[in-house]
């Protein structure tokens, strides 16, 4: 259980959340159900009642999967994050080096109203955010990305609109030559076999990093 504060923690907030979690936001979301926002460790943790979708730099999968693929030393300028959430993804960059232009796609209005209040002033990063559902984004987006991030969740699922061939074909358009993907999966959702393969099918080099139930896929082995 949180203790409940009302606005962005000061000092002292910061060395108490080390022994408490602090309940900043509660919000029953249109798009992701239930959600709250505490302050624990020093750090904006994001939830669902089955999920965290955001811890800043303890967001544990994709700083795994970035000591792995090592992006600062690839010289990336472009960054596509699609379910930026509250930005995990762009700080754990941020804190490796990495100075590039990110675009945050964000289909959850709330999400992107507590990122932009308690978050994004925080980051040095250019970074643009986008309110749109990813597959529609991809449809209507033209431009090239070195670096594409996929972290579509509701809950503790991937919808199935994002695991279609029409999707990851989407996102091969999108990439810069030489680009890298890392998406982000559950290997214990219903159909996962099969839409490895269809990941497989469209990423030929695919390399696979499994972090408890999540299965970070990358496109080059």
């Amino acid at each position: 259980m949180g203790v409940a504060v009302t606005k962005k923690p000061n000092f002292f907030k910061k060395i108490a959340s080390y022994f408490y979690s602090f309940l900043l936001e509660q919000a029953d979301s249109p798009i992701s159900g239930p959600l709250e926002l505490h302050y624990r460790q020093g750090r904006y943790m994001l939830s669902t009642a089955n999920a965290i979708y955001s811890y800043q730099d303890l967001y544990h999968n994709f700083r795994l999967a970035f000591d792995y693929l090592q992006p600062e030393k690839k010289g990336i300028q472009s960054v596509l994050i699609l379910g930026f959430a509250m930005g995990s993804v762009c700080q754990l960059l941020e804190n490796r080096g990495l100075k590039a232009n990110y675009l945050g796609v964000e289909i959850d209005p709330v999400i992107i109203n507590w990122s932009e209040r308690y978050i994004l002033s925080e980051l040095a990063a250019n970074i643009c955010i986008q309110q749109a559902d990813a597959a529609k984004f991809l449809q209507k987006n033209t431009d090239e990305f070195e670096l594409i991030l996929i972290d579509l969740f509701v809950d503790n699922q991937v919808p199935e609109t994002f695991r279609t061939i029409d999707f990851l074909e989407n996102i091969q358009e999108h990439l810069a030559p030489n680009g890298r993907i890392i998406y982000n999966s559950m290997s214990d959702q219903k159909g996962h076999t099969a839409f490895l393969e269809q990941f497989r099918q469209v990423f030929p080099k695919m390399y696979s990093l499994e972090i408890g139930k999540n299965q970070l896929l990358f496109n080059f082995a």
